[in-house]
């Protein structure tokens, strides 16, 4: 496979050990994510993974989040729209001792719930810049970028509510 994420596994070298996925996904623009997804975090985590940083800025790739397993189990219920987001999209494992993902629970009323926080957020922070008065193209442009990157996830809790197929 040829893909600027698969070179990512040499910077992740010196932490295969604790490795249970690493999965790419595309978002809603058609760019590449990923997700690294350890069993705990390493001793030195910020030493140890320096090679990957290095990778991701000279390759100019997309952050990857990295979690553990702990971090999965207890945030099912506070980010349900990020997880939706990456098992909802195009995705491919570059490693897999273990689908986390393809078995995540997720409640329904926690999606609804983050749903709300979302669309209500991004709805307040919309009326300060017009009330602020920033209302430059550039500014107005940012806002609206940002915000409809943050509602594409909520969008696609409505599908997984509905119990529909993810467009």
């Amino acid at each position: 496979m040829n893909h600027p994420y698969v070179g990512m596994l040499n910077a992740l070298s010196n932490i295969k050990e604790r490795l249970i996925q690493v999965n790419i996904y595309k978002d809603f623009w058609d760019n590449f994510n990923a997700v690294i997804i350890l069993d705990e975090d390493p001793d030195g985590w910020l030493e140890k993974l320096s090679p990957l940083a290095k990778y991701i800025h000279k390759h100019k790739l997309n952050l990857p989040l990295i979690i553990n397993r702990s971090f999965i189990r207890y945030s099912l219920d506070s980010y349900p729209l990020e997880f939706i987001n990456m098992i909802s999209s195009q995705n491919f494992n570059l490693v897999q001792i273990e689908d986390l993902l393809a078995n995540l629970k997720i409640d329904p009323a926690d999606v609804r719930l983050q749903m709300e926080r979302e669309f209500k957020s991004k709805w307040l922070l919309t009326r300060q810049i017009i009330l602020e008065g920033r209302m430059s193209g550039r500014n107005l442009r940012d806002t609206l970028h940002m915000s409809i990157r943050a509602l594409i996830p909520a969008l696609k809790g409505f599908f997984f509510l509905s119990n529909q197929a993810y467009p």
